[in-house]
């Protein structure tokens, strides 16, 4: 037993021998444009796309800086409908004689109810430079009006 344990080894080692491996295949190399690098960088890059989207943060700051030098014009409308209806009965002479003649002369009936309000408030105003500049009476930007 201790005579074939070598040499079961050394002949497992011999026909084995080297095995064929694949080869290994390079890819291809790709040539792109700079204007293809530049969209590649855009697409993949996270710092670079949170840069664009900082620039684009900068420009609407700029923007709403800049609305703020105009005008507000603001309109504040409420309809109110009230359907809750009421009869109130006027009987012939409910309110007294005139000359002889009863008011009302006939019984009438009166609708009341089914009334329709609007409150509309429209306003102008012009803000300052303090405003426009996101200066609140609290901060510490000193502005001239």
């Amino acid at each position: 037993m201790k005579r074939t344990l070598p040499f079961y080894a050394l002949f497992s080692l011999f026909c084995a021998g080297p095995l064929p491996a694949q080869e290994a295949k390079s890819p291809e190399s790709r040539h792109i444009t700079l204007d293809e690098a530049v969209q590649l960088a855009l697409k993949h890059n996270h710092i670079v796309r949170i840069a664009a989207y900082s620039v684009q943060e900068k420009e609407h700051t700029k923007d709403m800086a800049r609305s703020a030098y105009f005008p507000l014009l603001r309109n504040d409308t409420n309809v109110a409908h009230l359907t809750d209806t009421q009869f109130i009965g006027i009987p012939a002479g409910g309110f007294g004689t005139v000359g002889g003649t009863p008011v009302p002369a006939q019984s009438t009936i009166l609708n009341q109810g089914g009334l329709t309000i609007v409150t509309s408030g429209t306003s102008l105003t012009r803000r300052g430079r303090r405003e426009a500049a996101g200066a609140g009476p609290n901060s510490g930007l000193l502005l001239k009006d």
